[in-house]
């Protein structure tokens, strides 16, 4: 925990914590809802929107790696990391998909599909095992889906269950996108809040 950032509608700033000096300024795309990651853990890994739609940058400041990866076609509405910064969860404005990304190699290893019509994403989650994700959105429900991995290593060898989820597999049966293995909660008042 000694580093600051300060997200702007298209700049990110990375500070020092004890004395405020400068550590990085990254350009974004417009990006009125403030979207930034940081891993809360030891390692430093901050995501952040590139200065292309759908794209997001991820650096790692104990490695000095950088990595730009085009997520959605899209602008991104949502950016989740996960406790130890080795997963993010993104989404776009469209709300359908969810995709899992490690973050070392900026490699897509899941995805998620939320619903067939578009929604406005609140917020994704990843509990601290990994092997649950949960999101919100504008349509009064809670989604949780099963990850059944565990770490980036694993996650590239998924099991059949992920290829479930992928546009192949739907393109050969279409009822497969209504077989999701999630729990659908519905809410009685839509919220805003973080689900854990």
């Amino acid at each position: 925990k000694d580093k600051v950032v300060v997200v702007l509608e298209q700049r990110v700033y990375i500070y020092q914590f004890a004395d405020l000096k400068l550590l990085d300024a990254l350009e974004t795309i417009s990006n009125p809802k403030g979207l930034c990651a940081l891993a809360p853990q030891e390692t430093t890994i901050l995501i952040c929107p590139d200065k292309e739609k759908g794209k997001m940058r991820i650096k790692n400041y104990e490695t000095g790696n950088e990595i730009i990866t085009k997520c959605h076609e899209s602008n991104l509405s949502h950016i989740a990391l996960n406790l130890d910064g080795t997963l993010v969860a993104t989404s776009s404005d469209k709300g359908t998909l969810i995709r899992i990304w490690e973050t070392g190699q900026g490699t897509m290893i899941k995805e998620l599909r939320r619903g067939a019509d578009k929604a406005e994403i609140f917020s994704i989650a990843f509990d601290k095992t990994n092997q649950w994700l949960a999101t919100t959105s504008d349509k009064g429900t809670v989604h949780i889906f099963s990850l059944t991995v565990k770490g980036s290593k694993q996650a590239q060898n998924s099991s059949p269950k992920a290829v479930e989820n992928s546009d192949d597999s739907k393109a050969k049966n279409p009822r497969s996108m209504y077989k999701q293995k999630y729990f659908q909660v519905f809410l009685y008042e839509k919220t805003r809040s973080q689900l854990f």
